[in-house]
């Protein structure tokens, strides 16, 4: 660190600065009866560590010395690269283990301000994936920062607005063929709205002469809100003989002092269309209501990214948010009376050419009748979530038959516009009332271009395994991992990557038809034969449980996700004393910490001699834990064959793995149930 930096930081002292952050991980090593030491972090779930990032990079903001610290990049100073870091946090693309030095430094007693910033620069620039553009981190669940972590909702306003510009990145405006793209397919647009705009001229006062009559001159927004209800209304009725038949009546919506209901915070809307036609002008609008959201400025100069475009983006966000099976979303800008048209999807927001509404009257025409007539799924709906007789499903075609999922309710849904756009539900098959979680996500495509959109049915779930009720239940489990990692692989060549304890579930609920232990997670999963390389750059996995090769850099291979499930049975058998009693192992605190190279060699002293390794098994796996010493060895032997890492690829290893986890629950010490 240079003597300018070095002297910032002696000049501007955290002091009292991150102690609300350090009152917050009290509370939750609280909750989950753990000691309030830096250990403890490594016994929190995931969703406990990737809340307590945000806190933290949160209150890291605040501190006037991030101001002045100079950036780790581009950009203008260090506050601004923590506040970049927090989306790629909330969207699952930054590895939780990366930061979490930082968090040691932290919440351990007596750290000095130097080792804490620079912790903050190490975090920063292993940020993985690097962006291509700001696009790249994406706000996804599980949900951004709360209005409640801020002193009033001024604040949150703007955090998520800086949060916003981040997400949606450069923003394409000008796109010459954007109306053939979204309203080419609407039936008899064309025609009609030039049909219309020539009855528009047409009479001794007609609605467009120079202009549209009753314009405001001022273009002053209460003005222009009355006048764009009009003419709307007068359009439609001039429209009426062309209009198709399967149009959905549709009205427009003008309320701009009137909060939407759905909103975090209260969130207006200026200007739009809603789904709603018998909606008086006083009636509440919920943003799940609202099919067309537009912004209206009075000034020409407000068709700006930071002024009227970043506000529909607010708008869109809520209209996404509110809507789970919208996948994009249409809205507009009217700035005086430059109109421009906007498309938001999961890659960001693009819009139109601008154009003056009182020189091109039958371009308003088009776009007001295409809005109002374009059916649900050129609106963004998505088609194959179908409701009929107050119920959603959707229909899947599985062995040359198609079923029907029920959606019973919405589990979450992400906040956010550019990103994967995460939507999971509760549902059922309709044929036998199987219960199943279906998750909708938007993944990058190779390119990173585009995103393609998944949809995963799955009928399985359950708790992490580190929570098994017995040895046996942790050894049956473990097994049944390792056969579906093995069947992901051999029947679908699809290679997992981030094998952890959070990754295997078990299930031990005897009316649960899930299996009694599965693998979640394909974020990081790849196709094992594809050529190139995937969209996780560099060493991907949980950092504890990565095998040697990986961290060495090797190439993933399934060897390594084999490798990966002895580290986690290694990691359980220390770290807990049986379901629900978690403790910490200072001994193990290097590994969070140390580099890939310094972790592979560490990994290497524990199981190159098999003396050594019963004797630190038997010293430091828990007193629950003590009957699976010889039988964590023979894993260790077969993983790491004479005490090294292994030459060449073995399938067979699989159902070695297996048979040792099937002879070690028929060991009468390890079926014995403990005190």
């Amino acid at each position: 660190m240079d003597q300018a930096r070095l002297k910032t930081i002696e000049d501007n002292p955290i002091e009292a600065g991150l102690d609300s952050f350090r009152e917050i991980f009290r509370t939750i090593c609280q909750d989950r009866s753990l000691p309030a030491i830096p250990e403890s972090l490594e016994s929190l779930h995931e969703n406990d560590l990737q809340d307590l990032v945000l806190d933290l990079l949160l209150e890291l903001q605040r501190l006037p010395v991030a101001r002045l610290l100079p950036s780790s990049g581009r950009s203008n100073h260090l506050r601004t690269d923590i506040l970049k870091l927090s989306p790629a946090i909330i969207s699952n693309e930054y590895e939780i283990d990366r930061i979490k030095p930082l968090l040691h430094a932290v919440v351990a007693e007596n750290t000095v301000d130097t080792v804490i910033w620079n912790h903050v620069y190490a975090a920063l620039t292993e940020s993985t994936p690097p962006p291509q553009t700001i696009a790249s981190s994406l706000p996804e669940t599980p949900g951004l920062l709360s209005p409640a972590q801020f002193s009033n909702f001024s604040e949150y306003d703007q955090y998520m607005d800086e949060v916003l510009k981040e997400e949606l990145g450069e923003l394409y405006v000008g796109l010459p063929r954007f109306y053939e793209a979204f309203f080419g397919a609407v039936p008899e647009l064309d025609r009609a709205s030039k049909a219309v705009f020539a009855k528009c001229l047409q009479g001794d006062e007609p609605l467009f002469r120079e202009g549209w009559r009753d314009w405001p001159a001022d273009a002053e927004l209460d003005g222009v809100l009355s006048w764009f209800s009009t003419v709307i209304g007068k359009l439609e009725d001039l429209a009426d003989e062309y209009k198709p038949t399967t149009t959905l009546r549709r009205r427009p919506l003008a309320q701009p002092s009137r909060p939407i209901r759905g909103s975090t915070t209260e969130r207006k809307l200026d200007v739009g269309f809603i789904a709603d036609p018998d909606a008086q002008k006083d009636s509440r609008c919920h943003w799940s209501q609202i099919l067309v959201p537009g912004e209206l400025r009075s000034n020409p100069s407000a068709d700006t990214a930071l002024e009227a475009w970043l506000d529909l983006g607010r708008s869109v966000r809520e209209v996404l948010t509110a809507q789970d099976n919208r996948r994009f979303v249409l809205g507009f800008t009217l700035c005086g009376s430059l109109m421009r048209i906007w498309e938001f999807d999961r890659l960001g927001g693009t819009a139109s050419e601008s154009f003056d509404i009182n020189q091109d009257g039958e371009q308003f025409v088009y776009a007001i009748l295409g809005f109002l007539w374009m059916s649900d799924q050129r609106l963004g709906f998505d088609p194959t979530i179908i409701s009929s007789g107050g119920r959603r499903y959707i229909e899947i075609a599985r062995n040359g038959q198609t079923e029907r999922l029920i959606l019973d309710r919405l589990i979450k849904r992400a906040s956010c516009v550019a990103g994967r756009g995460t939507t999971c539900w509760q549902a059922h098959r309709e044929e036998d009332g199987m219960p199943l979680v279906i998750k909708d996500f938007w993944e990058y495509s190779e390119t990173k271009k585009n995103r393609v959109h998944q949809r995963i049915v799955v009928r399985d779930f359950g708790k992490p395994i580190y929570e098994a009720s017995s040895r046996v239940s942790l050894l049956s489990a473990l097994e049944a991992c390792i056969e579906g990692h093995e069947s992901l692989r051999s029947k679908a060549g699809i290679l997992h990557r981030d094998i952890s304890i959070n990754n295997l579930m078990i299930n031990e609920d005897d009316e649960n038809p899930s299996w009694r232990g599965f693998l979640i997670d394909l974020g990081l999963a790849i196709h094992e034969q594809r050529e190139g390389v995937s969209g996780a750059r560099g060493r991907v996995g949980t950092r504890v449980f990565m095998a040697i090769g990986v961290l060495l850099g090797e190439r993933h291979s399934f060897m390594h996700d084999i490798e990966s499930f002895f580290w986690v049975l290694f990691w359980i058998c220390i770290h807990y004393d049986g379901p629900h009693r978690a403790r910490v192992v200072r001994h193990f605190d290097e590994w969070h910490t140390a580099g890939a190279d310094q972790l592979a060699d560490l990994k290497k002293g524990k199981i190159g001699h098999e003396g050594d390794f019963i004797r630190f098994a038997k010293e430091n796996f828990t007193q629950y834990y003590q009957p699976l010493v010889p039988w964590v060895n023979r894993v260790r032997k077969i993983v790491f064959p004479n005490g090294g890492r292994w030459e060449k690829e073995d399938a067979a290893l699989y159902s070695r793995f297996r048979k040792i986890l099937r002879d070690a629950q028929e060991d009468p010490e390890v079926s014995q149930v403990s005190e």
